[in-house]
């Protein structure tokens, strides 16, 4: 997952922040970054084919994704191994279940 201007932000601001020691200043940053995070969306884009493989589906997940447009494209760049069809879905991770 790429680090976001808001992110380096927050752990700029908690950083020049006075702080007891190097570990309670590591701890806020930790905390506050999953928090963050945790409220952030999150997609991946996953398909499967049945490519003959003891009559098992096969299925490849991309992701994660910040954004469903991302996991959209990631779809679209897939490429079948072989002449079976394929079926993709996006899902949002935080949600569950296709587009969540």
């Amino acid at each position: 997952m790429a680090t976001k201007p808001t992110e380096i932000k927050l752990v700029a601001s908690i950083l020049d922040q006075e702080h007891e020691d190097a570990e309670t200043a590591a701890k806020a940053v930790i905390e506050a970054l999953d928090a963050k995070r945790e409220g952030d969306p999150s997609w991946a884009a996953f398909v499967s084919t049945n490519m003959r493989l003891g009559g098992k589906w096969l299925t490849v997940g991309r992701g994660p994704f910040t954004t469903k447009r991302q996991a959209e494209k990631a779809l679209l760049r897939v490429v079948s191994a072989g002449p079976e069809a394929w079926y993709g879905s996006i899902v949002n991770l935080k949600k569950g279940g296709d587009d969540g």
